[in-house]
């Protein structure tokens, strides 16, 4: 079978498919052969093979919407197989996967969210620039707004931490980051030099010209909410995740702190809203959180 995903794979490649759809399709069908590897089953799968691949991915905790995409993906390679004349008939037509509840807030898990913020390549200039800048918005909890209009001058790499400045009344609000963060920015910022310095050498722009954004669109220039959020989901679709916002990162943030035990005066300080902003998150804790803090903290627990 892996020979026949290589040659679908170069197919919807000439066909003109996007590059995040060849590479979802490549990390979903690689997922299925590696559990065909895994027991020991040769050829094409069939239909039960197809659906025990299916109970697996229910049983390891994956999204109704992400196991909808897999799906997806194998009926496409399958119908693909179909019209080649390797396969008689589609064992995945028969298939179903099941049905997303409704909720009334659902956070990215921190599985979920180690998954999105490994996809980008790091060993390009704009996969590491994109890695830096969703290990920053998930790690200080931003608004993607305060994201976007970062210019370098706002970092202290000494002390890992970032300089806000509040609108209305002008005061600077510091703010840590995490190691990750730290080695994803210090990854960037030398690219970062290197393109500017090559810019200068051939004249395209002058030392001081450029409004120093530390996350500049590929004109040098603020990127936009819009350009951000397509980076953000393409990467989510990679990752397995469906459709995110940047808000997203900033609600995780502020979820698993609170899960963490942060108390909510030190989330809230940290994401620049009041207190009473948390219950949003605190409504999502679970009883078992809710057990912890009340044994820790309670005198007569």
């Amino acid at each position: 079978m892996e020979e026949e995903i290589r040659l679908f794979i170069g197919e919807r490649k000439a066909a003109g498919s996007a590059e995040n759809t060849l590479a979802a399709y490549q990390s979903d069908l690689n997922g299925l052969l590696a559990f065909c590897r895994e027991n020991g089953i040769g050829g094409i799968p069939g239909e039960t093979a197809l659906a025990s691949y299916l109970l697996r991915l229910e049983f390891d905790g994956r999204r109704p919407a992400t196991m909808a995409r897999i799906l997806a993906s194998i009926r496409t390679f399958y119908q693909y197989l179909l019209d080649k004349g390797v396969l008689e008939q589609d064992p995945s037509r028969a298939l179903t996967v099941p049905e997303g509840e409704e909720k009334e807030h659902e956070f990215l898990t921190e599985g979920e969210i180690s998954a999105l913020l490994e996809t980008p390549n790091a060993a390009s200039p704009k996969g590491c620039r994109d890695r830096a800048m969703m290990e920053l918005a998930y790690s200080c909890g931003l608004r993607v707004t305060e994201l976007l209009e970062l210019r370098i001058g706002d970092l202290d790499l000494q002390r890992n931490l970032l300089f806000l400045k509040k609108d209305r009344t002008g005061e600077i609000r510091p703010i840590p980051f995490g190691k990750y963060a730290a080695e994803a920015l210090n990854a960037w910022l030398t690219i970062r030099e290197q393109q500017v310095s090559a810019e200068q050498a051939k004249g395209k722009k002058e030392e001081g010209e450029s409004q120093n954004y530390l996350f500049p669109n590929r004109n040098g220039g603020l990127m936009t909410r819009q350009g951000f959020y397509k980076i953000l989901s393409g990467y989510a679709e990679l990752a397995g995740l469906g459709e995110i916002s940047p808000q997203a990162l900033r609600d995780a943030c502020a979820k698993h702190m609170l899960d963490h035990g942060a108390g909510c005066a030190e989330t809230a300080g940290l994401l620049g809203v009041s207190e009473s902003m948390m219950v949003k998150y605190l409504n999502h804790t679970g009883a078992g959180r809710l057990l912890e803090v009340y044994k820790k903290t309670h005198p007569r627990a």
